[in-house]
């Protein structure tokens, strides 16, 4: 799923990195662009934020791992004047439903996740994924950035890699 120019960048970054082979039908990311951004740690955050100001990025998914920061994130966001919120297995059921609702309809238009919402839910019209941080396997990569790219629609998929993933 990875063009051969971002596989050379993952490569100087990552140390022993896995690669997972899919069945072709697995693989449903033709309509993505996939980037890969080099970023020192501690500019991440201002990174996101200019991506998140590029009027492209119209409805955005940011993944992170854990649900206390997938919260704080969003909350930090949310400050910041951006119409955000989080979803993570931290929420109840009900008002993960309600946050996903929330974001379908519009009033959030960014929403911070964890991989609770990367697969088997229905949100329509991503416009950008960002991984804020890297997906624990790389499988979780693909149903990640499969949220965007949807029913004939083109997308795009930011990773965000600091020098202390691997």
């Amino acid at each position: 799923t990875m063009p051969d120019k971002i596989q050379e960048l993952s490569l100087r970054y990552m140390k022993e990195p896995d690669h997972l082979m899919l069945q072709q039908d697995e693989i449903t990311v033709k309509k993505i662009r996939q980037q890969v951004l080099g970023v020192d740690r501690k500019q991440k955050l201002d990174l996101l934020l200019n991506i998140l100001k590029d009027p492209k990025a119209k409805k955005t998914m940011i993944f992170v791992n854990t649900k206390d920061w997938a919260k704080r994130l969003g909350d930090m966001l949310y400050k910041r004047r951006f119409k955000a919120t989080s979803i993570h297995s931290g929420r109840s059921q009900s008002r993960r439903n309600q946050v996903i609702q929330d974001f379908n309809s519009g009033r959030y238009d960014i929403l911070v996740a964890t991989d609770v919402a990367a697969r088997g839910l229905h949100i329509e019209g991503v416009t950008h994924v960002v991984n804020y941080d890297i997906p624990r396997n790389p499988k979780d990569y693909v149903h990640r950035i499969g949220r965007t790219g949807r029913a004939g629609k083109e997308g795009d998929a930011i990773t965000l890699l600091t020098q202390l993933d691997e």
